[in-house]
């Protein structure tokens, strides 16, 4: 038999081809080799006209994909073996160069990939954005093929269009697969590829349980992550107290400024959005409530509510004066116990705020009380 180079890419039933490629598909899925073969040999190679269609089976088969990279996808290996004994290239790829590797390691096909290893397949192909296969493998959190990329010698942190395997890996949310790369040691967890990091990738997908494992094994939490902003920035705008805290817990520094010209501090983007409880939670993780910004702006100043009865951004401004009355007022104290004014004497009284936080659980009731806001409560109504 000649050899083929065979090509899904229609749901189309012609004169010519007196069956349909749903059928090969549903085939497939079940490994069926005996009615495959039946239905294969009727035909020299697939109909080349597209038809999206096919992607009501997977968003990956959007690009013409090629039998043997259907069969990857499915794990059919008698199927990929007969494939191979009648012509097919090991690495027939789709129209985005996506090799049947890819596929396999995009479903944790360990026993696939190395199917096509013994028969010479590349393994290191890339597609049309350099993706090797241990980037389709983070990003769908397959832990059996990144354990085998690992084992094998793989390149773990090659850089792809859009970006490493670790920052595919958090932007899904791939918990498994981002605590595997993290713990070789050999994944560059703060790299920024077009403006993005890990960092703001795992945010983004409100992936929070991996942060802990990525701050152990390197992440700077104190990294700029759009553009000037640090990660506190991005949170406090976002008006999430409780990640605000989460972050302040893992050592996220409330004193680092956007930039130093600008000097705009956390603490000044919580007061221009009037969230008095992230203001708190800034507070006692020892956030300075009287630095000026390059206009000489005070929190203070950028939290006054712009009518009088808006009562809500008027409690901002209010939580803020209480705690500027407290700052000068653990001053006063420091000041008459040391009988002095030391050098670090801002850093003395930040230390004491975050100490009473600890003591006393401020942050933490300030988050929990943010939570339990968040769920409605059908009070009783009074009676009249």
């Amino acid at each position: 038999m000649n050899s083929i180079h065979p090509k899904l890419e229609t749901l189309m039933i012609t004169t010519r081809y007196p069956w349909e490629p749903i059928e090969i598909i549903e085939l497939i899925k079940r490994d069926n080799i005996e009615e495959f073969k039946k239905i294969y040999n009727t035909a020299e190679q697939l109909p080349d006209s597209v038809n999206n269609s096919l992607t009501q089976y997977s968003a990956m088969f959007n690009k013409s994909p090629t039998v043997l990279c259907i069969a990857a996808y499915y794990n059919a290996l008698q199927i990929a073996d007969y494939l191979l004994q009648i012509g097919v290239l090991p690495d027939d790829a789709d129209q985005f160069f996506r090799a049947p590797v890819h596929f396999a390691a995009m479903m944790d096909h360990v026993s696939f990939i190395i199917f096509l290893s013994s028969h010479g397949a590349d393994i290191n192909a890339t597609d049309i954005t350099n993706r090797l296969y241990i980037h389709w493998a983070a990003e769908n959190n397959c832990v059996k093929v990144l354990q085998y990329a690992i084992m094998s010698g793989a390149n773990i942190d090659a850089q792809a269009a859009d970006g490493c395997p670790i920052h595919l890996a958090c932007k899904t949310g791939s918990f498994r697969a981002i605590e595997i790369l993290a713990k070789t040691g050999k994944v560059n967890l703060n790299r920024i590829v077009h403006d993005r990091s890990p960092l703001l990738h795992v945010m983004n997908s409100s992936c929070l349980e991996a942060l802990p494992i990525l701050f152990e094994y390197g992440m700077d939490i104190n990294q700029n992550i759009v553009g000037n902003w640090t990660a506190l920035h991005y949170v406090v705008r976002a008006g999430s107290p409780y990640v605000v805290g989460f972050l302040c817990k893992y050592g996220a520094n409330p004193n680092i400024p956007l930039d130093k010209s600008y000097k705009w501090f956390p603490m000044h983007v919580a007061a221009q959005e009037h969230h008095s409880k992230i203001i708190t939670i800034l507070y006692y993780n020892g956030s300075l409530i009287h630095s000026l910004t390059h206009a000489k702006n005070s929190p203070f100043t950028l939290s006054k509510p712009y009518h009088k009865r808006d009562n809500q951004y008027g409690k901002a401004s209010i939580t803020i004066r209480n705690y500027v009355i407290d700052f000068f007022a653990r001053s006063i104290l420091l000041m008459f116990l040391t009988e002095q004014i030391p050098s670090n004497f801002e850093e003395m009284v930040t230390k004491s705020t975050k100490k009473y936080n600890m003591e006393m659980g401020v942050v933490k009731e300030a988050m929990v009380t943010y939570e339990m806001n968040k769920i409605p409560v059908n009070k009783p109504k009074k009676d009249v």
